[in-house]
């Protein structure tokens, strides 16, 4: 049984460094990726501000949300 507990928390833990890795790639792509589009000609430099300021204010609303609805007990 101990065997079991220790599976589950390794899975458990593989899950979450995943997500981790994921929302790190999700959130460097979306400030790199407009830097260098704009950099390269690609999308000019209006382009690119305004792609980064949508992205702060998402990532804004979203880390206001579970601030405000955070409660202690939650994992």
């Amino acid at each position: 049984m101990r065997s079991m507990v220790q599976l589950d928390a390794f899975l458990v833990s593989a899950y979450l460094d995943f997500g981790y890795f994921l929302t790190g790639i999700l959130l460097m792509t979306g400030i790199a990726l407009p830097m260098v589009l704009a950099h390269t000609g690609i999308v000019t430099g209006a382009a690119a501000i305004m792609s980064l300021l949508g992205g702060a204010l998402v990532y804004g609303t979203m880390i206001t949300y579970a601030a405000f609805f955070h409660t202690p007990d939650d994992l």
